[in-house]
């Protein structure tokens, strides 16, 4: 039994697994995932202590968003027959998430019997013939791109097998129908989220000023080369997530100049990553005079960021 119509949800980014898994069962219920996005804030930050670790990062505030999405989620403690239990779900039309270790799941190549990791799964059918469950995953960590899979009731059982002292449960889902999903109410909602953390969105506009001022300065130093080489990784991460928060908030700002100002930023970082990209396929000389162009659009980029910054939180409060 497959449940009609369930498919990968590929239309959004997302570096989680648990809210990867969120997205494909919300879409087959029919609801818009931003419903389920309202506690997620973008922020300039470092993930250590090194200077190469900086980035734009999805924050997830503490707070449950799921009252506004019209999802149940329903928690399972796993008994004496798993199998049985996940298949009378799914025969109730509930698809199921499931958290699994990496090293059981056998299409990981990149981790079966190799690498211990927690990752989320979703199931949404099965088959008692062939004693397998069709579950949507990724082929490899930080793959964006999921798809339909098979995995083996037996690879679920040595999981559960493997760690049966650790209380083991999984999620059904299922639909409120009484939500009314048209209703567009829960945008302001993310303007509170916005109003309650702008010192946190603050911080961030300060590390990125010093992120910016350790940029140009090793840029213009004798170890330039060096230290592109080791930068351009961040300033990719940076373009990328810079476009996911792009998308994010559109889905809650309603002022089209706003917006218009956050594409433009997101223009200026995919400028200064094809700079550098150039400054690493040129000759010394040509390199030389790149240096200025860059500094000059990392610092415009600055300058628009903490424009922006404002403006949100200006546009947020009414």
């Amino acid at each position: 039994m497959i449940l009609k119509n369930f498919k990968p949800y590929n239309h959004l980014d997302y570096f989680d697994c648990y809210y990867k898994a969120m997205f494909h069962i919300m879409d087959y219920f029919g609801i818009d995932v931003y419903r389920f996005l309202l506690n997620q804030l973008y922020v300039y930050k470092y993930c250590d202590e090194g200077k190469y670790s900086f980035s734009l990062f999805q924050y997830s505030l503490q707070q449950d968003t799921l009252e506004y999405t019209g999802l149940v989620r329903e928690k399972v403690l796993i008994n004496d027959n798993p199998i049985l239990q996940i298949n009378q779900k799914i025969e109730s039309s509930k698809p199921v998430m499931f958290l699994m270790d990496c090293f059981y799941i056998p299409f990981r190549i990149d981790t079966y019997n190799s690498v211990h990791t927690s990752h989320f799964i979703c199931i949404y059918g099965f088959n008692n013939k062939r004693n397998i469950f069709n579950i949507i995953d990724h082929d490899y960590v930080n793959s964006f791109a999921y798809r339909e899979h098979e995995l083996s009731y037996d690879a679920l059982l040595d999981y559960i097998n493997a760690y049966k002292k650790n209380n083991l449960y999984f999620y059904a889902f299922s639909k409120d129908e009484s939500i009314d999903q048209s209703d567009k109410s829960y945008i302001q909602e993310y303007s509170n989220v916005v109003l309650r953390n702008k010192n946190l969105l603050n911080d961030g506009i300060r590390r990125l000023y010093d992120f910016i001022d350790f940029f140009t300065s090793e840029l213009q130093s004798s170890t330039a080369n060096e230290f592109v080489e080791k930068i351009m990784i961040v300033i990719v991460n940076i373009t990328r997530s810079v476009k996911q928060r792009e998308d994010l908030l559109k889905a809650y700002i309603l002022d089209s100049q706003l917006i218009m100002f956050l594409e433009a930023i997101s223009q200026k970082w995919t400028v200064i990553r094809s700079l550098l990209f150039k400054f690493v396929r040129y000759e010394q000389d040509k390199k030389l005079s790149l240096i200025p162009n860059v500094c000059n659009y990392i610092k415009e980029v600055f300058e628009m960021e903490s424009e922006f910054n404002k403006k949100l939180i200006n546009y947020c409060k009414g």
